[in-house]
């Protein structure tokens, strides 16, 4: 059932809907934030498989793994999620995308390296720390200013 189909589903007249629609809508995962039970489904695209995983001609017929893609908010701490947990192991052993790929988001990325140095008046003693770092596209442009960096990412093969 969709979301849309939600008020067919559970007429707005009853309490008895009322209990049914919330039921539906909380997630059994609990915030990744607060640990709250609260965490309501707003919006479901669907079931996907993982992103920029390009398959083969032989891979077509095989089936591809799919996952649900649905988003919720914590009434409890106001975190926006996704509310199906995906294994690590899973999304990172063979992580396909790079920052690097585009173009526009290494321009971007430049940038906002730039514009945060200035902000913050950033030196060569500073130190910039990026957790989730992909390949290091926005490191670099701290690097290209003096600034040491760490980069941290859960991807084995870009580590």
């Amino acid at each position: 059932m969709k979301p849309t189909d939600l008020e067919s589903y559970c007429p707005t007249d009853t309490s008895v809907s009322s209990n049914l629609r919330e039921e539906r809508n909380r997630s059994s995962s609990p915030c990744l934030v607060c640990s709250g039970r609260s965490v309501e489904t707003f919006l479901s695209l669907g079931r996907t498989p993982f992103a920029n995983r390009f398959l083969t001609r032989s891979q077509l017929q095989a089936h591809e793994p799919t996952h649900p893609l649905d988003v919720g908010f914590c009434h409890d701490c106001a975190h926006v999620q996704l509310t199906t947990r995906v294994s690590p192991r899973l999304l990172f052993e063979e992580y396909l995308y790079l920052s690097s790929a585009s173009d526009t988001l290494k321009a971007h990325l430049t940038n906002l390296s730039e514009l945060v140095s200035k902000r913050y008046h950033l030196t060569k003693d500073d130190l910039v720390i990026d957790v989730g770092c992909n390949d290091g596209t926005l490191l670099q442009g701290f690097q290209s200013q003096g600034i040491k960096t760490l980069g941290v990412d859960p991807a084995v093969n870009l580590a």
